[in-house]
């Protein structure tokens, strides 16, 4: 998952695949899908925290992905009682100054950003020497997995209606970015079309 501004259509808050607000009983895996495992980032070992908060104030509760510069997880912000998305930059990159950096512009450069088809930034931290940032937590699937959805062993495609609605979206929400003095330089973008 991107860390800069992800790209949100339609109404509502958009990246957990559980509307579920209460966090689990059970304690939470905080393994990937076994396509996921072979070599990547070292994930938060959920049940190893020295405190069962994160950064002080977050409890992770789920999983939601993996991706090239660190892990996203469903979190409950416990000082506010809301859910967020928590993203863990991978260890290995905290040792390079430039990354780190490069970690709090785009943090600074999203908050920059106020639109309702852009998921918002909330924070940057520090837990035991490692960084994360907060950011709205989105509810759906994403479009690049919508997209490969089959019904039957057959591609289930888009009406052309949505299609149309969710690139009118994206221009809005992409010229908004660009009005605020941002370009979104990912090689994806994370599109999560509303379930309304």
């Amino acid at each position: 998952m991107s860390i800069g501004p992800s790209v949100r259509t339609g109404e509502g808050a958009a990246s957990s695949s559980s509307p579920s607000s209460s966090p689990s009983s059970q304690p939470p895996s905080s393994q990937p899908s076994p396509s996921s495992q072979s070599e990547g980032p070292q994930l938060v070992d959920l049940s190893a925290l020295a405190t069962p908060l994160y950064g002080g104030r977050y409890e992770l509760t789920e999983l939601l992905g993996v991706g090239a510069s660190g892990s996203v997880y469903r979190a409950r912000d416990v000082e506010l009682g809301e859910l967020v998305a928590l993203k863990v930059l991978r260890k290995e990159l905290l040792s390079d100054a430039a990354m780190i950096e490069n970690f709090r512009n785009e943090v600074r450069l999203a908050r920059r950003v106020t639109h309702r088809n852009v998921a918002r930034v909330f924070d940057i931290g520090d837990h035991e020497g490692e960084k994360f940032l907060t950011m709205e937590l989105l509810d759906g699937q994403s479009l690049s997995r919508r997209l490969v959805d089959t019904v039957d062993g057959k591609p289930r495609p888009l009406p052309l209606q949505q299609v149309a609605a969710l690139l009118d979206q994206l221009c809005a929400a992409l010229s908004a970015a660009h009005k605020s003095g941002v370009v979104h330089c990912d090689e994806t973008l994370n599109i999560f079309p509303s379930r309304n």
